[in-house]
């Protein structure tokens, strides 16, 4: 019988998979996940009114004007914009502000307030290219637009996760064996959760992408342990593979899809490393992600050479000792198939001396 993948093995598999988890789960449960400071709530200051009667680059001089006029008061503009509306000719002009100090109404009410006196005394004389806006209907308001976090899809997540997880169980169950339908199930929930145990562990940031890493990380589970449930089947057809107790069975076949699943598996890494340069290339931030798309795929690797193997083999072994009980012969384990012929060799010998 193969020494890889015993009963030890499973447990220590097991059990150091459920520290890792319980130990994330406590991390989360006291500090959450570590928090991305590049994905921040955005304050946004809108000034509307009939900008488009203005000429071109009295436009341009007054955005520039009142950039200039939330810089003074002690913003930081990280982003500016002009929206035109055909109907009215009404326009608005918006202005992402950054700002050291925490959310305050009053503040942010004085700045509306102010900016929108400024523009109201604003002249030709005051800077150059720009006409009288007293008549322009000018008014500012401040609102702050809120990123929703992951823990507002986390219970959908959940669910469509879980439905993808069952229906995993039956396509395997009716294609391979129920066995193996347990064993994907199991390690599919296995690797989501070590996964987002790691990234809490780690202190790794996240944002709405920790979604996308958990799906991620559930689809490189699914593909890479069916990959060895599909070796597996088809090995197991084989008069030569059915000679072989359940354990060797399995060490053997899982030995034979080494090389498709570290292939596979590179090349998911590869998906998530390419993930995190078209953000570079977009200005986008999904180094985070990247980190948590390579955890994934190094958990799902693991799953499937390792621990779901291992889970396999007890339950093919129990499945072929059951079905050898229903095709009515004794069953007889190999350890104790072995120890009954030495025991009647041993009995043979002094009767074949006295015999002589």
């Amino acid at each position: 019988m193969s020494k890889v993948f015993t009963k030890k093995h499973l447990l220590v598999c097991l059990a150091v998979s459920l520290a890792l988890i319980v130990a994330g789960a406590f991390v989360f449960g006291f500090l959450g996940f570590g928090k991305d400071t590049t994905v921040q709530d955005k304050t946004v200051v809108e000034v509307n009114g009939y900008i488009s009667q203005l000429s071109e680059e009295g436009r341009e001089d007054f955005i520039e004007y009142c950039k200039n006029s939330l810089e003074e008061a002690g913003y930081s503009v990280l982003e500016a914009d002009r929206y035109s509306e055909t109907s009215g000719f009404n326009d608005s002009c918006r202005f992402v502000i950054a700002s050291d100090t925490a959310y305050d109404a009053e503040a942010y009410d004085a700045l509306a307030a102010g900016l929108e006196a400024s523009i109201g005394a604003l002249k030709n004389d005051t800077i150059e290219n720009i006409e009288t806006v007293a008549g322009l209907g000018v008014s500012v308001s401040v609102s702050v637009i809120e990123n929703h976090s992951f823990a507002s899809y986390a219970w959908r997540a959940a669910v469509a996760g879980a439905s993808v997880l069952v229906i995993a169980l039956i396509y395997t169950a009716i294609r391979f064996r129920p066995g193996m339908g347990v064993t994907v199930f199991a390690a599919g929930l296995h690797d989501v959760l070590l996964t987002l145990a790691l990234i809490a562990l780690f202190r790794i940031p996240v944002g709405v992408t920790l979604i996308a890493v958990a799906a991620f990380s559930l689809l490189a589970s699914l593909t890479l342990n069916l990959l060895v449930c599909g070796g597996m089947r088809k090995n197991f057809r084989s008069e030569e593979w059915k000679e072989l107790s359940s354990r060797e069975a399995v060490t053997r076949s899982v030995k034979e899809s080494r090389r498709n699943v570290l292939g596979v598996a590179v090349a998911l890494a590869a998906c998530a490393i390419l993930v995190g340069v078209v953000g570079a290339v977009l200005g986008t931030d999904l180094a985070f992600a990247m980190v948590g798309g390579l955890l994934a795929v190094i958990v799902s690797a693991y799953s499937s050479l390792l621990l779901a193997p291992s889970l396999f083999a007890g339950i093919k072994e129990r499945s072929d000792k059951r079905r050898a009980e229903r095709a009515r012969y004794d069953y007889v384990p190999a350890k104790e198939r072995k120890k009954r012929e030495q025991a009647a060799k041993q009995a043979d010998e002094p009767e074949e001396a006295a015999a002589e």
